[in-house]
């Protein structure tokens, strides 16, 4: 089996790899973000 070559331009960095998976928590994140707002938005008497 002959392997082809990636042009390095291609290619991501290792470091890239993990930041697609990321996206999948931005829901969450707004959500939590829209609780703290909520609970910090009130005024206390």
């Amino acid at each position: 089996m002959e392997s082809v070559p990636v042009a390095a331009s291609d290619a991501e960095p290792d470091w890239m790899q993990g930041f697609g998976t990321l996206s999948e928590l931005r829901r969450e994140t707004e959500r939590v973000q829209a609780r703290i707002d909520e609970t910090l938005d009130v005024i206390e008497p």
